[in-house]
């Protein structure tokens, strides 16, 4: 039952597994390899937002000098 419930989990896409520990138990219950592609594309994600503030920032100092 809960692998079913897993593998509907991931035929959603996911996203919604967004959210402390569930995810991870989840994750866990579906496979390791699931809970590492999980964790990098949080770090993918979050780098990608990180760089695009970065950016942001740099170019409104620019604009204000």
């Amino acid at each position: 039952m809960v692998v079913s419930e897993v593998e509907a989990a991931g035929q959603r896409g996911g996203r919604q597994q967004v959210g402390g520990g569930g995810s991870r138990s989840k994750a866990e219950v579906g496979g390791r390899r699931q809970q590492v592609d999980d964790a990098a594309d949080q770090m993918r994600r979050w780098c990608r937002r990180r760089s695009k503030w970065r950016w942001w920032r740099e170019m409104w100092w620019w604009r204000r000098r």
